[in-house]
């Protein structure tokens, strides 16, 4: 059992861009640094890993059995969420639920994980279905909610990432909008450590078990980080705590 006010632990890893055997994303095995940045968290005492979209580089059965057996390879429980470069039909052969709306309770906290993949396009949207169930959600939780999705809802302040964002996140925000129950909004897509607040709501954005992206840049490019995930620490009083965890003695160049 857990300690009277221990935190519950999430490990978000995002945009691991996993690709087949024998290929290369960007000079990198992607599956290989996915799954040493799990087995990091796992050692960290996750006690769920949240993987935050772009599961894949360019999809395909052979990918995907990558990437779900890193996912395989560890104890701890896992969800995984669409991304741009995903096929949310194909991932779901071997995820069913994965391109659903879900809400996970985790002690006093409820995770909502939305759906904003558009198919064929790198930006993201939240349908009006997703939309309502959200809006239903908040509305119905009875204690504190962390929302996960794949593409950022506010600017990060690199123009070429900006340009592929959220494409709605007005009406995002206007489900929010009454709601203090609503402590954080987690994303990836970015590919850089991003935090920021949209009023009273924290924004997260994490670093990839890939690659990463050189921050304010005007055309997306490629920085010389280390792969790395988000640790976030949720108390039953509310509050969150996070902290970054590149993996151990990795550069890229």
């Amino acid at each position: 059992m857990m300690a009277a006010g221990a935190p519950i632990i999430i490990a978000q890893l995002s945009d691991p861009h996993v690709v087949p055997e024998t290929e290369l994303f960007h000079g990198i095995d992607t599956a290989a640094s996915f799954g040493e940045c799990l087995q990091q968290a796992q050692a960290d005492h996750a006690e769920l890993i949240l993987v935050s979209g772009d599961l894949v580089q360019v999809p395909s059965q052979a990918a995907y059995l990558r990437y779900f057996a890193q996912l395989d390879s560890i104890h701890a429980p896992s969800e995984s969420i669409c991304g741009n470069h995903d096929d949310p039909a194909l991932a779901a052969e071997f995820d069913p639920d994965i391109a659903a709306c879900r809400s996970i309770t985790l002690g006093a906290w409820q995770l909502l994980l939305l759906n904003s993949h558009v198919s064929g396009e790198p930006y993201g949207s939240l349908s009006q279905q997703t939309l309502d169930w959200l809006k239903d959600k908040v509305d119905s939780a009875k204690g504190y909610i962390l929302i996960a999705l794949h593409h950022p809802p506010l600017p990060v302040g690199s123009p070429g990432m900006d340009r592929i964002a959220l494409l709605n996140p007005e009406h995002f925000w206007r489900v929010l909008a009454d709601s203090s129950k609503v402590k954080a909004v987690v994303h990836g897509h970015t590919h850089q450590v991003v935090d920021q607040w949209h009023g009273t709501i924290r924004v997260l954005g994490a670093p990839a078990t890939s690659v990463q992206f050189t921050p304010g840049a005007t055309q997306i490019s490629i920085s010389d980080e280390p792969p790395a995930y988000r640790l976030i620490a949720l108390f039953d009083n509310g509050a969150l705590e996070t902290q970054i965890k590149p993996l151990n003695n990795v550069r890229l160049f």
